[in-house]
């Protein structure tokens, strides 16, 4: 940028401050947020923060690039989680279903002997 006078470059400076501090604090809420295993309150709570996220202007710095890093890092730490529980009770819906099988397979062989 092409600055006129410094006066606009000091506004600039002082918004790239004010959004970076943004930034942090929303790194910080998200450290802060506890999986109480709500998983449709969580999402909405990192949904949020995402949206906020996003609102808040980028400057293309090295710093900014490192906080961005820090708060997907967070946030894919709870998706991650949420995933695997998401393949956990999927593997006990599959057992469960093949133990009643099984038991609708005793029953059956219960009350009609095999011919």
């Amino acid at each position: 940028m092409d600055y006129e006078n410094n006066d606009v470059y000091e506004e600039d400076v002082r918004d790239f401050d004010v959004d970076i501090e943004q930034r942090k604090a929303l790194i910080e809420e998200a450290k802060q947020i506890e999986d109480t295993g709500d998983w449709s309150a969580l999402n909405r709570e990192l949904s949020d923060l995402q949206r906020r996220w996003r609102r808040i202007y980028y400057w293309e710095s090295a710093y900014e690039d490192t906080l961005e890093e820090e708060f997907d890092a967070l946030i894919d730490k709870f998706y991650a989680k949420r995933r695997e529980l998401y393949a956990s009770v999927e593997e006990t819906k599959k057992d469960l279903i093949k133990q009643a099988k099984a038991l609708m397979n005793l029953r059956i062989g219960i009350v009609r002997p095999k011919r």
